[in-house]
């Protein structure tokens, strides 16, 4: 759904009008969704996904019941995790409608320290472009480029995927975050847009995405900075639907003829 909500119509209550419940019989947490809307920062349910996270993902692993929120069933939990037959269903649903999995909302958002092998490679740098290829919703490389603006670096973050809603969520949390964030749309005539200079490069569960995985790499090493970071994975995965060339082998070769040092086996390397 497109439609802009006026200032009297926040996206708190378009959930309860979906699912045909009264505000009134939401939670206290939904009612301070409502306020928080009303801020001005988001403004409408594209813009939801952190405030998702919390109301439907976080609550689920804490085991938080929402019997009383009109956004779940009042019947027991059917298993100890505490999920709930509508709950599930709304996230598979909300997640439908914004080109995402549902998994996609609660891959883990990294606490990244100078102990961290890659924050300390780019930590002592004075300006770090980094690209994600494949990006989704970005949780490593936009906590990544948060750590390194925290202490002091210039950061300019380049996302690639696939056009979908997750695009102006992306570059919504960019102005939010006041990090420099561009996102390059992923198409059938250019399935690896044209990409800038990077000093990192984040290509994670991607190249068994690619039906072309080695012309893919040669782009991105096209355009990877001397000493500059490859994180990935490019170990054999197992063959699914999405798994278009789950043995990486010519992957591996190519990424070794290229001189690439290793440093975390099949996931981190660095271009000599």
């Amino acid at each position: 759904m497109c439609t802009p909500w006026g200032t009297g119509f926040t996206s708190a209550q378009l959930i309860n009008q979906q699912l045909g419940v009264p505000l009134s019989a939401s939670s206290p947490l939904v009612r301070t969704l409502q306020i928080t809307l009303q801020s001005g920062y988001l403004k409408n349910l594209r813009m939801m996904l952190p405030l998702y996270k919390r109301l439907f993902s976080q609550t689920t692993r804490k085991n938080v019941a929402l019997r009383n929120t009109g956004l779940v069933t009042s019947a027991p939990d059917r298993n100890a995790s505490g999920v709930t037959c509508t709950q599930e269903l709304f996230n598979q649903w909300n997640a439908e409608r914004l080109g995402i999995s549902p998994e996609e909302l609660t891959y883990p958002e990294p606490r990244w320290s100078r102990t961290d092998l890659v924050a300390r490679q780019l930590a002592k740098r004075y300006e770090v472009s980094i690209v994600d290829v494949g990006c989704g919703l970005a949780q490593q490389s936009r906590t990544l480029a948060e750590y390194l603006r925290y202490v002091g670096v210039r950061v300019r973050l380049t996302l690639v995927d696939i056009p979908s809603l997750r695009q102006e969520f992306l570059l919504w949390w960019g102005r939010r975050a006041k990090i420099q964030t561009t996102f390059l749309p992923c198409t059938a005539e250019a399935p690896i847009p044209e990409l800038p200079e990077c000093d990192l490069c984040q290509a994670t569960e991607f190249f068994e995405l690619a039906h072309e995985p080695v012309a893919c790499f040669s782009r991105i090493d096209a355009k990877l900075v001397a000493g500059g970071l490859l994180i990935t994975g490019i170990m054999d995965h197992r063959p699914d639907s999405m798994h278009v060339s789950p043995q990486l082998g010519a992957l591996r070769k190519r990424i070794a003829e290229c001189g690439y040092e290793v440093l975390v086996r099949d996931r981190t390397l660095r271009k000599r």
